[in-house]
């Protein structure tokens, strides 16, 4: 691993670490399609091909709508969507149904925001947040954070967690330019927009951890219970000031 990497952990104020990305604007995507595995739907071989019309890195792929820090993921709809407009050949090959469980492919997005870190000071990259609720059915769903060198061409660092909260710091020792990429990818079977809604939804509040859940109110007139060992314990330590009265 290169040495611009620190330990994720370390005190970042023992390093003199400073924060390099205080809100997330997840502005661009990618695609990866698959085709079925032996028992579909299911992740296959990967297919080496892009349809016309579409460019690989088109955000509106990846099914997302982000309202200040909030953010709501759905599974992507487009390749079936283009293919309802087309014979039913195309339908079968892209258009995944519960009642067509081997029609389809598989597919893999990614919705994320980048961050170019040129040479400098020491960094972090710390992309946090809260998956507030997580309804999706035949799709799975992870937080993401990528280190890239300058040209993409070596992944040198990368960290997912699919958590009710999550928190993902990259440090960086500012040695060397590096593209970050912090996001969400989405993986599952193409399906029909005319469906989208059975297949459930995420929605991640950006910059924070999950809210506690509120606790029970506490009744003020309710008698402590204690557990039998206690209960016992109490009976026997009256027993004893008793007979300690008598002698």
């Amino acid at each position: 691993m290169h040495s611009f990497l620190k330990t994720v952990g370390i005190a970042f104020a023992l390093l003199g670490l400073s924060s390099v990305a205080a809100a997330t604007t997840i502005d661009a995507g990618y695609w990866n399609p698959y085709f079925y595995g032996a028992n579909p739907p299911s992740k296959g071989a990967p297919i080496d091909w892009s349809p016309n019309g579409f460019v690989p890195d088109e955000p509106a792929l990846a099914q997302f709508s982000q309202s200040g820090g909030r953010i709501v993921l759905k599974p992507n709809v487009s390749f079936c969507e283009n293919a309802l407009k087309q014979t039913q050949d195309d339908i079968n090959y892209w258009c995944y149904t519960a009642a067509t469980p081997d029609k389809g492919k598989w597919l893999k997005t990614a919705s994320f925001d980048h961050t170019n870190v040129p040479v400098g000071p020491a960094s972090t990259i710390d992309f946090q947040g809260c998956i507030a609720s997580n309804t999706l059915k035949e799709h799975t769903f992870t937080a993401f954070v990528k280190v890239f060198n300058a040209d993409y061409s070596q992944l040198w660092y990368e960290e997912y967690d699919n958590s009710g909260t999550f928190s993902l710091p990259a440090a960086l020792a500012g040695d060397a330019e590096v593209n970050v990429q912090v996001g969400f990818e989405m993986e599952g079977p193409t399906v029909s927009p005319n469906d989208i809604d059975d297949y459930g939804s995420v929605v991640v509040d950006m910059g924070g951890a999950c809210a506690a859940a509120p606790g029970p109110e506490l009744d003020p007139n309710a008698i402590p219970a204690l557990p039998l060992g206690g209960l016992l314990g109490l009976i026997g330590l009256v027993g004893w000031l008793g007979l300690r009265r008598r002698i």
